[in-house]
């Protein structure tokens, strides 16, 4: 069985020389945007990472996907679905691993709690679910203490 290893935001990712991937402001839990800068549009990438121990799974199955990011009103900023093949088991004793790495730019246009959602979905095991929550606020909401900016 497949289970949710990580699932996040960042903003930007990339795979080194090695294939391994890279994620550049990776998991970002507020956003400081003046609302008169608003709409403000912003480059957000959704990781999806699953792992499989089960040493019975062929790697000749294919997995559904489908992300959405939705605004704090309840709107549809971004959705995507997809079905991908799952990768081959390269060795016995290591899990099968899968990545998943959407980009997309949003015009971000309220205040509040925006939220990414994601469900997989197998031929063979009940479908996994993830969420994660990225917030909007505006610099004075946050104070002086707050470490993060507005995006250029």
């Amino acid at each position: 069985m497949f289970r949710l290893d990580w699932f996040g935001l960042s903003e930007g990712a990339a795979a080194d020389h090695r294939g391994m991937l890279t994620l550049v402001g990776f998991n970002p839990q507020v956003l400081a945007i003046p609302l008169e800068a608003m709409p403000a549009s912003v480059g957000l990438v959704l990781v999806v990472v699953l792992e499989s121990d089960d040493p019975e799974r062929p790697g000749d199955h294919a997995l559904g996907y489908s992300v959405r990011l939705t605004a704090p009103d309840g709107s549809i900023l971004f959705a995507a679905q997809q079905t991908a093949p799952l990768p081959v088991r390269i060795h016995p004793e290591l899990p099968i691993r899968v990545q998943i790495v959407l980009g997309t730019q949003v015009a971000l246009r309220l205040h509040g709690r925006y939220e990414a959602a994601v469900t997989i979905e197998f031929p063979d095991q009940a479908p996994i679910y993830g969420t994660r929550s990225i917030y909007v606020m505006s610099p004075v909401e946050l104070g002086p203490e707050a470490t993060t900016s507005a995006p250029p």
